[in-house]
């Protein structure tokens, strides 16, 4: 295993490099059958690592009405069928605590509580104790394991997730106690896999059948979990929702603490790609013309980490009346005006190393109040000399008018 933080790539020097030092060492003849492997850990397969060592999510049940699906590449078992309550409750309860284990880390969305509309039906339907007609009125669950440690009937899952079933799950957990519940059936494929892009396809596929938001799928990428990750360790008490509602049930966690999938998108696309005028207007457009310059693999964490803050400090400094909220129409152009005026040197790509020095030197003053309001009553400054008409709502979609202010900031 040759382990390193960076990103690895197939193509490389290093990956030739590996294949040469292989073929040295089979052609010493000192291992058994010439078999000899060089197994490359980057930054993403060591935190999946880190994640299985720490937070191992096994599970051991009974599955006896199954059926076996036909074989498929690299799936190792896959099954459909039905699964009494009493046997998934032992998938998704967590022993020690009562509660529910955290298998839904995969899902879109997060619960979303026993009053929306889908989950009132569910509700209504266990309520009324219809349990044999539960299976057939419900979509079902999908659960992905990296193995399969039993035998015959009985399952033992190695590192599972239920990637789509989080609503009915959650609603079943809330219903636990009924009298009966243990012999209602519900639907479950069940796929056995450690191919990374067979589990993806899955996730995606399964998530995409449900009337959700194209921009919403995005949370099912590992960029985006790190992202997640990354907001927690920077310590601003900033949490990123990729996932919708997935702190709705936290209390200790403020709805103003919190930056959806679209916030950051429209506050990265006006501070990096200086597009304020876009994200101003219809979102849809924004996010399909330029989804191939967000959220790429090889960018870093830091921009649109910055970009949060910025959008944050913004919003405290209005609520606190320091800035008047008359300035709030025009917060992306100020985003990226407080961008320009308090960088340290030209602005580089996202995926570019030093751009974390580059994003620490803002962020810093961001951290600091007195210096950050003085930043932005400086972009301020360059809106209110400009003359642009701020509340027009046609001056703030213009691209002519985001050229106008960069100019304004050149020249000044």
């Amino acid at each position: 295993f040759y382990c390193s933080t960076g990103v690895w790539d197939n193509k490389s020097s290093c990956a030739i490099t590996i294949e040469k030092k292989k073929g040295k060492l089979k052609n010493i003849g000192y291992f058994k059958n010439d078999i000899v492997d060089v197994i490359p850990i980057d930054n993403e397969k060591l935190r999946k690592l880190y994640d299985k060592a720490n937070q191992p999510l096994n599970v051991e049940f009974t599955f006896s009405y199954r059926m076996a699906l036909k074989e498929i590449s690299n799936v190792k078992e896959s099954y459909i069928g039905i699964l009494p309550f009493g046997e998934y409750k032992k998938v998704i309860t967590d022993d020690e605590t009562g509660k529910l284990k955290p298998l839904f880390y995969d899902n879109v969305r997060d619960f979303l509580g026993p009053q929306e509309e889908v989950n009132d039906k569910i509700n209504k339907t266990i309520q009324d104790k219809q349990f044999d007609l539960f299976q057939v009125l419900n979509n079902g669950i999908t659960i992905i394991a990296e193995d399969n440690k039993g035998r015959g009937d009985k399952f033992a899952l190695i590192n599972s997730q239920v990637v789509n079933g989080c609503q009915t799950s959650n609603v079943l957990f809330l219903n636990k106690d009924i009298v009966g519940i243990d012999n209602l059936f519900v639907p479950v494929k069940l796929i056995i896999t450690e191919d990374s892009d067979i589990r993806d396809r899955i996730i995606v596929s399964t998530n995409n059948q449900t009337e959700i938001k194209e921009e919403q799928l995005l949370a099912l990428t590992s960029f985006q979990k790190n992202l997640e990750e990354f907001y927690k360790l920077m310590g601003d008490g900033l949490y990123y929702e990729r996932r919708k509602s997935q702190y709705a049930h936290d209390p200790s966690i403020k709805k103003k603490s919190i930056v959806d999938i679209r916030e950051q998108i429209k506050s990265y696309v006006a501070m990096f790609l200086e597009e304020p005028h876009a994200v101003s207007g219809y979102f849809g457009k924004v996010y399909k013309d330029r989804i191939g310059s967000i959220f790429n693999s090889g960018h870093k964490y830091e921009p649109y980490y910055l970009s949060a803050l910025t959008q944050f400090k913004f919003k405290q400094l209005l609520n606190s009346k320091k800035i008047e909220r008359k300035y709030n129409k025009a917060r992306y152009h100020i985003f990226m005006l407080f961008r320009m005026i308090t960088e340290p040197y030209e602005k580089l790509d996202p995926n570019n190393k030093k751009i974390k020095n580059y994003c620490d030197a803002i962020i810093k003053i961001l951290r600091a109040e007195k210096k950050c309001l003085e930043k932005f009553n400086n972009a301020i400054k360059i809106v209110d000399n400009s003359k642009i008409n701020i509340d027009e709502p046609k001056e703030i979609y213009k691209k002519s008018t985001t050229n106008a202010l960069i100019e304004k900031l050149k020249k000044g």
